[in-house]
């Protein structure tokens, strides 16, 4: 069943008290989804990682745990950017973590900029996805990855992620090749974590 038309806009866009609220809810909801990334997609400490749509800044939180040499979150919400900036000040301060308010399909970063690239739970909410992959592709380095975990219907309940289509428009989007993991909790049931590798041709 599709979620309230409300609940969606604030899963795409938390704000106000209610976003507060579902913040807290995605940290606690996505608490599988965000151990499977790192994972499949381990981080060392000369690594420059991206987490797209950081929301409540749960995996913002392993990933900065794992000892990359550096940490950016891009979100559209300035919320989320409010209450993690607060939650995470002391890594800020010390030059570890960044926050940015991007639109994934344009972001402010030079080509190549990161070795590591995640995203859990947001590709419902882009109008372009494939402009999306493109520019993530963009940003990713050679011999970088991207994690990108979801479920095969998106809270809307109308449209389908199947994981080959998935892996077939990042390759069309300049990706070398992908590949797909399953998960299951109780929270998500089944879902997918595919991974993308840009090597060197």
């Amino acid at each position: 069943m599709s979620l309230p038309k409300l609940i969606l806009e604030q899963l795409a866009n938390p704000a106000g008290l209610t976003g507060r609220l579902v913040l807290h809810r995605l940290n606690k909801a996505n608490r599988g989804m965000n151990e499977l990334p790192l994972r499949v997609v381990p981080i060392s400490n000369t690594d420059h990682a991206l987490e797209i749509g950081f929301g409540g800044g749960a995996l913002l939180d392993k990933i900065l745990s794992a000892g990359p040499s550096s940490v950016v979150g891009v979100e559209t919400s300035d919320l989320a950017i409010r209450v993690v900036s607060s939650r995470y000040r002391h890594a800020i301060g010390r030059g570890k973590l960044k926050l940015v308010r991007s639109d994934a399909a344009s972001m402010p970063f030079n080509d190549g900029a990161f070795s590591e690239i995640f995203c859990v739970n947001v590709i419902y909410f882009w109008p372009d996805v494939d402009q999306v992959f493109q520019e993530l592709c963009r940003v990713t380095a050679t011999s970088g990855q991207l994690a990108m975990c979801y479920q095969q219907r998106g809270p809307d309940q109308v449209i389908s992620y199947n994981p080959s289509q998935v892996e077939q428009s990042l390759i069309d989007a300049g990706f070398t090749s992908a590949a797909t993991t399953a998960g299951e909790d109780k929270w998500n049931d089944r879902f997918y974590c595919t991974v993308a590798s840009k090597t060197v041709e």
